[in-house]
């Protein structure tokens, strides 16, 4: 009788200890950095060549490859390591691009180039945690600094706004946009819309 009091003792103590660590662990405080659940891997884009030649493509961050439809042909192209900008190549293709502007080589030379007033879809986008004063059109002021790739060092000024995203000074972020051709745009507007569909994460710098 005395092992089954004892055994039963211990017992409710184990389960009186296992309920302080539970309330414990749900009381604990949160992770100050801000993040989000990450979006897709998989980023898609079209783009549309001065010809009139439309590329569809399709980023897969996880396999780090970049799959392509052009004229027909399906291309997979390997990423690789650019100073800056995108770079995916196989043993034919290559793809690279800076920004808004890319162009596809075959063995060396050039067979398709876009601008960046007709490139768009689905692409991530970084954004500087620091404005910076920049030249937009007859006027100045404060432009975010972006980046298309997480592994380019270098940063960018962006002129647009983004629907759907309200920039905060001092976060850096990373973002799933929607890149659109406007079509008749107002005068002195942007030809190109942006926007917000994940954002993947906000860091404070």
């Amino acid at each position: 009788m005395k092992k089954l009091v004892v055994t039963c003792a211990c017992a409710a103590l184990l389960a009186a200890c296992n309920n302080g660590n539970e309330k414990n662990a749900s009381e604990a405080p949160l992770a100050t950095q801000s993040t989000v659940a990450p979006a897709s891997n998989i980023v898609k884009s079209r783009a549309i060549g001065t010809d009139g030649t439309a590329v569809e493509m399709s980023f897969d961050n996880n396999k780090n490859e970049a799959s392509i439809d052009f004229k027909g042909e399906k291309l997979v192209l390997q990423g690789q390591k650019p100073a800056s900008g995108i770079w995916y190549k196989n043993d034919h293709y290559e793809l690279r691009g800076k920004g808004e502007e890319l162009e596809l080589t075959k063995d060396g030379q050039s067979v398709f180039k876009s601008s960046r007033s007709i490139m768009y879809g689905e692409r991530p986008l970084f954004i500087a945690a620091k404005t910076e004063p920049c030249d937009a059109g007859a006027m100045k002021k404060d432009c975010m600094k972006v980046k298309y790739s997480a592994d380019n060092p270098e940063w960018e000024f962006f002129y647009d706004n983004i629907e759907g995203f309200t920039y905060e000074p001092g976060n850096e972020y990373e973002l799933i946009v929607n890149v659109e051709k406007v079509d008749n745009p107002p005068a002195d507007a942007s030809n190109i819309k942006y926007t917000l569909v994940k954002e993947v994460s906000k860091i404070k710098k």
